[in-house]
């Protein structure tokens, strides 16, 4: 596998790394674990593909690269559904702010 190939990998990890960062003080402790599940599946998979020897170096690099695809997939999902979760709860303070009647309002 060409040096070409590992740095369009690394690109991609790069990206993956900043998102989580970006995104990490708002996960909950399952959504960091189920994240830690996901890069450790990962990783074994890149070394298992990695060091396949009946494949050729094109078929390694695709599988590679649809693990690297599945690992941008995931994490885009944990990230997508915790902006959800944190506009819903947006959504339901604004409504209790605006349902709340101040009881001074005609003093």
């Amino acid at each position: 596998m060409n040096n070409e190939f590992w740095e369009r990998m690394e690109g991609i990890s790069q990206i993956m790394t900043s998102l989580e960062k970006e995104h990490e003080p708002y996960f909950s402790h399952d959504e960091q674990l189920q994240l830690l599940t996901y890069k450790h599946n990962f990783v074994k998979s890149i070394l298992f593909w990695t060091e396949e020897g009946n494949m050729t170096d094109e078929q390694k690099m695709s599988r590679i690269g649809w693990e690297y695809n599945n690992m941008f997939e995931l994490l885009s999902g944990v990230i997508n559904n915790n902006v959800e979760q944190y506009d819903m709860e947006d959504i339901e303070d604004e409504q209790a702010d605006a349902d709340y009647q101040d009881p001074n309002k005609d003093f």
